[in-house]
């Protein structure tokens, strides 16, 4: 049993081991890299769409974008990994590596002992996520979803500044403004309405 640990862990620990985990860490990150980012685009933009149809500022709604993201990450992690994996077994076979490694007596099962312990933590991490963050991302973007359905397009003003509704129809000032326990009801003081119908004040 010792005999055999000992041999995993020089396996392990070889130059041939470190040189395709190394290339397997590289093509994860790209990959990773490049879904994420096509993933937070298409959020970013769906988002965007949201918040000029409904009225309400950007800002309120990019919760929502991180939340998204959280709860597509495990997902992106397996995929990437998935992936980074069949590039790296391509790219030995492409570069005739794998042909030097099976005359050296290496073969797949000796491959699956090099990238095991990438595999392993990714495997607690995607599991991590999968028990804890998905249900937390997916909790809070509920809560969050329903607070931006309840509250009112007037619930969204800055303070002491002019703002400008419906398309510039209606012109809004109020000096003070406090969100009240209730969800989308709020206190103002000092209010300013300055409306337009048919271009007449």
């Amino acid at each position: 049993m010792q005999k055999k640990l000992l041999s995993i862990f020089k396996y392990q620990n070889s130059r041939i081991a470190r040189y395709i985990r190394r290339n397997l860490v590289t093509l994860f990150f790209a990959i990773f890299f490049i879904i994420g980012l096509v993933l937070f685009g298409n959020q970013f933009v769906l988002t965007v769409q949201e918040s000029v149809e409904r009225g309400i500022p950007l800002q309120e709604l990019m919760p929502l974008v991180s939340f998204n993201m959280i709860r597509d990450v495990s997902l992106i992690l397996s995929m990437s990994l998935f992936l980074a994996i069949i590039l790296t077994i391509s790219q030995l076979y492409k570069n005739s590596e794998a042909v030097v490694m099976n005359s050296l007596g290496l073969n797949d099962k000796h491959f699956i002992f090099f990238i095991q312990p990438l595999v392993i933590l990714s495997f607690i991490i995607i599991f991590f996520l999968t028990i804890y963050a998905v249900p937390w991302a997916n909790q809070q973007k509920n809560i969050r979803e329903e607070e931006t359905n309840n509250a009112s397009e007037f619930s969204f003003i800055t303070e002491g500044e002019f703002e400008v509704f419906k398309q510039g129809e209606i012109v809004f000032y109020a000096s003070e403004s406090k969100s009240l326990d209730t969800i989308g009801e709020q206190n103002m003081e000092e209010i300013f309405i300055y409306a337009f119908d048919n271009e007449n004040p």
